[in-house]
């Protein structure tokens, strides 16, 4: 996966929460007010993109060489 595909796919793992808001406003009493944010949450996936994206390529070489390693075996 080249850099450029891993920042896109860690970016969208960011997810958008919309909450509703009652607020008291003076002389009119309560009203709804719905507020939309986002919010990145920190799955497995994106934790491992984080620990990959931190990697040298010798590092990165030897855990995909021990990740082989492991999927042979099981």
């Amino acid at each position: 996966m080249r850099m450029s595909a891993v920042f896109t796919w860690v970016k969208g793992l960011a997810c958008n929460v919309e909450h509703v808001v009652i607020r008291r406003t003076l002389g009119n009493g309560p009203r709804l007010h719905q507020v939309q944010s986002q919010a990145l949450i920190m799955t497995p996936q994106l934790q491992q993109a984080i620990k990959l994206l931190q990697m040298n390529n010798l590092e990165l070489n030897i855990y995909i060489d021990h990740e082989l390693e492991w999927n042979r075996g099981h």
